[in-house]
């Protein structure tokens, strides 16, 4: 019974908020606007039910400079879309949300150039070490350099795991890294843009383990919550020279973030809440 009054509490703070983002944009913006965003199926249901209570026009289609001229604004959700809409640059004249850079969406789409770029940069302490097995604890994790929702990732908890997994750990694509223990997560979802934070939301994670992945664990549950890292979260944007929509994924430790990587593009549980953001845009 507890465990369902909870839930239905969630939900209504979920309506709430909605219709409350959704009525600030409504009063702020006269004009209807149509949006193009990538084919993602599982997005695409959260984006319509967030956007529902507004008369934003939303197309998930194909990226092509004929469907980009025909919307006033453009969000790839993709990877591939987020790289293909720099060969076409010259087709998006009036997007009013930055489009990363090649170089900021590279250094951010391979976890361990990331991790290598914000080393040099000086924020290696924000950061779960990466080493060899010899030098890491159990347990520790195994990551491919370049991945989504978890794929690929592995927990090595003993010497048995270890020697399952000897041919990946010793593969040139992927790396082992420091396990950050915690049933808490964070997806900290920024608009990023002139170097300064436009737009922030920020989503908290409880799994049922203190040793989950992202992507492949069961989420207990999930709300928003407050954002506490604005200015370190702004530095690190600027020293990758990144603008544009972001993800931080990170764990706290005694108030003090350790970021498991940056994704480039719109993330995933932002699909529900992009409202709030839009309604940054008209401000």
């Amino acid at each position: 019974m507890l465990g369902k009054i909870t839930e239905l509490y969630f939900q209504m703070k979920k309506l709430s908020f909605l219709l409350k983002e959704s009525l600030l944009y409504n009063l702020s913006n006269k004009k209807k606007i149509k949006i193009l965003f990538s084919k993602a199926p599982v997005q695409e249901k959260n984006l319509r039910k967030g956007l529902r209570f507004t008369d934003v026009a939303v197309d998930f289609n194909e990226f092509t400079v004929e469907n980009i001229q025909k919307n006033d604004l453009i969000i790839p959700l993709t990877i591939p879309d987020l790289k293909y809409l720099h060969e076409v640059e010259g087709a998006i004249t009036k997007n009013k949300i930055p489009i990363p850079s090649l170089e900021s969406i590279n250094v951010c789409d391979d976890k361990y150039v990331f991790y290598q770029t914000l080393k040099r940069n000086g924020y290696e302490s924000f950061l779960p070490k990466i080493d060899s097995p010899l030098h890491l604890s159990y347990p520790y994790i195994l990551k491919k350099k370049i991945g989504e929702r978890g794929d690929d990732n592995y927990i090595i908890s003993d010497t048995a795991t270890e020697a399952k997994y000897k041919d990946l750990i010793e593969s040139p694509e992927f790396f082992c890294q420091e396990m950050v223990l915690g049933k808490k997560e964070y997806a900290t979802h920024i608009l990023f843009q002139d170097k300064k934070i436009i737009a922030a939301l920020n989503v908290e994670y409880i799994f049922g383990n203190t040793i989950p992945i992202k992507g492949q664990d069961k989420v207990a549950s999930r709300r928003i919550v407050p954002f506490p890292y604005q200015d370190i979260f702004t530095e690190i944007l600027i020293s990758i020279g990144f603008e544009g929509i972001c993800c931080f994924n990170y764990k706290e430790i005694d108030g003090k973030p350790f970021i498991i990587e940056i994704n480039p593009r719109f993330g995933a549980s932002l699909s529900l809440y992009f409202i709030a953001f839009l309604r940054k845009l008209h401000q």
